[in-house]
């Protein structure tokens, strides 16, 4: 295994008065790191930066200590990038669209002839490789995305939401795939499914209006929110909670039980009991936490 360092230093990022990223840093090496954050927190943001469809007002990227910038075609021959939007062809075949994405790469055509149907039986395409991308649906697209965005076996892949529209088999043999290369690869991950998230990811960062609001190990993430979670029998939330002094993330049955899921600093009734969250509560703590906060 290839030790591998992304460096994300100072990003700045604005639209006119609205702050995109503020001040973001973040160090990256192989395994898989999940982007977490609601529409409009400015991940797709950072992202189109780090694949360089954007560029930052103020900060740099290095990749193996070497700015991005410098590095130029060297850095896009290792990048793999799946975008949020299905930016496929529709008059290409699924062969020619990843022909075309080899050729765009600077990929040796040979090398490309024999990883182009070992990356189609990947995605499970075989049947419709001839067929038109225009023909395709949304789920299909997805996967003739994933397949181009391992072209050349990058170092870097970058994923924009790349499960949505799959369907629960096509999901599970993508995280699957990315398991396997995440032991050689970094992989930034961008999604609002919390459970591929739960599965894959072994950093969090939450990004919220442009900002880093925390980041860590999983592990890490869940014992700084100890004491904050309680499960509820609905009926006391019924009679003896105050809305104002908690959230409830969620109901929920368990042993024949109707509980409520709350975030509260503090014991929100007798009968509450402490619990350790999951990522799916990190995710209510950080954010609709936040938000009554502010």
């Amino acid at each position: 295994m290839t030790d591998f360092s992304l460096e994300i230093k100072h990003i700045h990022k604005s639209y006119k008065k609205v702050h995109a990223l503020s001040d973001i840093s973040l160090s990256l090496t192989n395994g898989i790191y999940a982007l977490l954050g609601p529409n409009g927190s400015g991940k797709s943001t950072l992202i189109s930066i780090i694949t360089q469809n954007l560029k930052q007002d103020h900060g740099e990227v290095f990749c193996n200590g070497e700015n991005i910038q410098k590095m130029g075609k060297r850095y896009r021959a290792i990048l793999g990038y799946v975008p949020q939007s299905s930016g496929v062809i529709p008059s290409f075949s699924l062969n020619e669209f990843l022909m075309y994405i080899a050729d765009l790469k600077g990929l040796n055509r040979e090398a490309s002839s024999k990883q182009i149907p070992e990356l189609i039986n990947l995605v499970d395409l075989e049947e419709f490789q001839d067929r038109k991308l225009g023909t395709f649906s949304e789920g299909m697209k997805r996967r003739a995305l994933f397949a181009q965005s391992l072209l050349g076996n990058p170092s870097v892949l970058i994923l924009d939401e790349p499960t949505a529209g799959l369907d629960p088999i096509q999901r599970t043999n993508l995280k699957n795939s990315l398991m396997h290369f995440s032991e050689d690869k970094c992989i930034l991950f961008a999604t609002h499914l919390i459970p591929d998230i739960e599965e894959l990811a072994s950093y969090l960062v939450f990004l919220k209006k442009g900002r880093i609001t925390a980041e860590g190990k999983p592990e890490k993430i869940k014992e700084l929110l100890l004491n904050c979670f309680w499960d509820v029998p609905e009926s006391s939330i019924m009679v003896e909670g105050n809305s104002n002094e908690y959230r409830i993330v969620k109901y929920y049955h368990k042993e024949n039980k109707q509980l409520a899921r709350v975030i509260s600093p503090t014991r929100p009734c007798e009968e509450a009991v402490p619990v350790i969250p999951d990522i799916n509560d990190c995710y209510h703590y950080y954010f609709e936490r936040l938000e009554l906060d502010e």
